[in-house]
């Protein structure tokens, strides 16, 4: 089963790593994390993460709307989203 787990941020760094090592410490190993960051400091954010951010992990920016949108643009970022049996998400929250 292939899994995606989808997180939105905004101005959350601190909290949106804490995530980012979550998902990539799961025993299970089939899970692509799409983030959508509303950020527009792009090497700021970029920078956070560089050391930890693989091939199973999409970030993606975009500016900041109504929740429903910015979790929808995470998933949309996605190229192969047909390929997913299961969708989450996974919030950035304290």
């Amino acid at each position: 089963m292939k899994v995606l787990c989808f997180t939105t941020s905004f101005n959350r760094l601190k909290m949106l790593r804490g995530c980012v090592l979550d998902i990539k410490n799961q025993t299970y190993k089939n899970i692509t994390h799409s983030i959508n960051i509303t950020n527009t400091n792009t090497d700021l954010v970029l920078s956070v993460f560089d050391d930890i951010i693989d091939g199973k992990t999409i970030i993606n920016f975009n500016p900041n709307q109504n929740q429903h949108i910015n979790h929808m643009n995470a998933i949309f970022s996605v190229s192969n989203i047909d390929e997913y049996d299961l969708f989450v998400d996974r919030k950035s929250t304290r």
